[in-house]
């Protein structure tokens, strides 16, 4: 599984359902929540914007159940 550092965000990719994984989203021990992507393409574009650095607390990333993501 993959880790991001982004800024004062961290992002730990975990097992989520089958082949699929989450995105857990942390400021320091804080849990600010969890993306959980319905496909295998979703996990591949998430992970290609947080390689290229964006934030998803600032840019208010979608939780893939009816919330929204921010500090």
């Amino acid at each position: 599984m993959r880790t991001w550092l982004i800024d004062d965000v961290e992002v730990f990719e975990v097992p989520f359902d089958y082949d699929l994984t989450a995105f857990e989203v942390y400021v320091g021990n804080d849990l600010k929540g969890t993306i959980y992507p319905e496909t295998m393409d979703d996990i591949v574009m998430l992970a290609a914007c947080l390689n290229d650095g964006q934030n998803p607390l600032e840019d208010n990333w979608e939780d893939g159940r009816g919330g929204t993501l921010s500090y």
